[in-house]
């Protein structure tokens, strides 16, 4: 007996069920629309939370699927040859102190960040991205799957990853204290945040620490703090966390100079709340909720990729022009 059967004479047993329908109808002047019944969303096979997940990713068409059983064979593994050393020369940043600034629940690490003095109130400012370009070539099947979901998909309780966990947690998060491929964006800034000249290039980085950013702004709060041992993640290559907090707090100088000259220059900013929530490990049910408060740390890091992101988009206008 088909879904459509048993609807019609069973309404009562579908009322809190989701159904996908293919809308083929509707009038113009009609409450309704017309369709067919695809499949229904089953409770038995999903908890509640899961059954209205799959209703949200099936009526904004997302992929959830998981990856081919044989695609990480597609995927070369990490080889740093001496001729990505030779072609990265300039951009080998392996022994600077870069860092990256996440949530505490963040697993792929895509951005860095990095700072050194070269003078009296002069800076050299980096953003570094994983270059994924290194491992994923066109048409190949990654290259296909990722074209269709363009976006690594964030819900309340789990992760759609646009990439194999292989790349997004591996081989291109920014890892501390291995290396990795990047692309890198450098500025020579002053601290009102002028910048006097940008380079472009692909990089080689070894990050020293995953900061949080209640790391950050611990640091930022007390630029002298002392930390109990544990209280910050490990810190390589020989730096200390009196190094990291230099850094962030010449960063956080220099990006609420650079706040302000994009208010003056007519940005706008959409304040909007953004919900979160504790989900009972039981059965996945929401048990809480609060909202996220931006501070300092998080603007600090959204700050350097909306400059990485504007003057990436400034060099490429030129060379389309």
């Amino acid at each position: 007996m088909s879904y459509l059967v048993v609807l019609k004479k069973r309404p009562e047993d579908f009322k809190e069920h989701l159904m996908i329908v293919k809308i083929k109808k509707w009038e113009k002047h009609g409450k309704f629309a017309i369709g067919t019944l695809i499949e229904p969303i089953n409770k038995d096979k999903y908890s509640l939370v899961e059954t209205a997940t799959q209703g949200i990713l099936s009526e904004n068409d997302l992929d959830d699927s998981p990856f081919p059983d044989d695609i990480d064979a597609e995927i070369p593994d990490l080889d740093i040859t001496e001729q990505d050393i030779m072609a990265r020369k300039e951009f080998d940043f392996r022994n600077k102190c870069i860092f990256t600034i996440d949530p505490a629940t963040a697993r792929d690490l895509d951005d860095a960040c990095s700072v050194e003095v070269l003078g009296d109130d002069l800076y050299e400012v980096g953003v570094h991205i994983a270059d994924v370009s290194h491992f994923v070539s066109p048409g190949t099947s990654v290259d296909d799957i990722a074209r269709e979901r363009t976006t690594s998909v964030y819900l309340v309780q789990r992760v759609i990853p646009m990439l194999p966990r292989k790349l997004c947690e591996n081989l291109c998060s920014l890892n501390p204290g291995v290396d990795r491929f990047s692309f890198s964006v450098v500025w020579k800034m002053k601290g009102d945040g002028t910048v006097l000249s940008t380079k472009f290039g692909k990089s080689l980085i070894n990050s020293c620490c995953k900061l949080h950013y209640e790391h950050a702004q611990d640091m930022i709060d007390d630029p002298n703090q002392i930390f109990e041992e544990g209280y910050l993640p490990p810190i390589y290559n020989g730096f200390t966390s009196k190094d990291l907090s230099q850094r962030i707090n010449i960063l956080h100088h220099i990006a609420k100079e650079l706040r302000q000259k994009r208010k003056k220059s007519g940005s706008i900013s959409i304040q909007q709340c953004k919900l979160k929530f504790s989900l009972n490990k039981t059965d996945g049910m929401p048990s809480g909720l609060g909202s996220y408060k931006s501070r300092e740390s998080n603007k600090l890091i959204e700050e350097f990729m909306l400059k990485a992101n504007g003057s990436v988009a400034e060099k490429t206008c030129r060379a389309l022009s």
